[in-house]
């Protein structure tokens, strides 16, 4: 586990908040709506790794930072004409191929020993757009390999080609990234003390 946190840039932090006031430790708890833990990870590397701040996972820190997801909606943004299965003619219906997801959250600091926010409130928003593959188009599944054998596309497609759900639970983590980078920007800004 150590292994695995310093090659994430994560700092062990028992003595972080003292190293000559240089440096404001702060803690994440878990977020609510965060399945795998993506927004928490990419905050806890974007505090780590901005100057005067630093990240710990005890909850025994002077700060923490409470995110809570507000919405969490996405969208049918493109169409692609649906084709037989059988024949690989185009239908008259469109089929959706293209997605957009948008997640907008609250941000509050509070300082651990008094309760009290030190930071007000603030959302801040991602937004991603994401393809997807229509799985009843053989085209979008199969090919032929050089044996002349079909072969499906979706383990060879390095994760560019998913269905919907798929699609749209992979667009999470660039969208943490950005709401990360959002919060971690807000916190620069704020009079912290040691």
């Amino acid at each position: 586990m150590l292994l695995i946190c310093a090659g994430c840039g994560y700092q062990a932090c028992s003595s972080c908040g003292s190293n000559n006031g240089e440096l404001t430790t702060i803690t994440i708890p878990l977020i609510r709506g965060d399945e795998n833990g993506d927004l928490r990870t990419s905050l806890a590397k974007k505090v780590a790794h901005t100057p005067g701040l630093a990240y710990s996972s005890k909850t025994d820190t002077r700060y923490r930072l409470d995110v809570k997801i507000l919405e969490d909606a996405s969208e049918t943004i493109g169409f692609a004409w649906d084709e037989d299965p059988i024949t690989g003619e185009f239908i008259k219906r469109l089929y959706p191929n293209e997605g957009r997801r948008k997640v907008k959250a609250s941000v509050s600091l509070f300082d651990s020993v008094t309760e009290k926010a030190v930071v007000s409130p603030f959302t801040v928003e991602g937004v991603a757009d994401f393809d997807f593959v229509n799985p009843t188009a053989l085209k979008n599944i199969e090919f032929e390999n050089v044996q002349g054998n079909k072969q499906t596309v979706l383990p060879f497609s390095l994760g560019q080609l998913d269905s919907e759900e798929g699609a749209k639970q992979e667009s999470f983590r660039p969208l943490s990234d950005t709401i990360a980078d959002q919060i971690v920007r807000a916190l620069r800004r704020a009079p912290l003390k040691n």
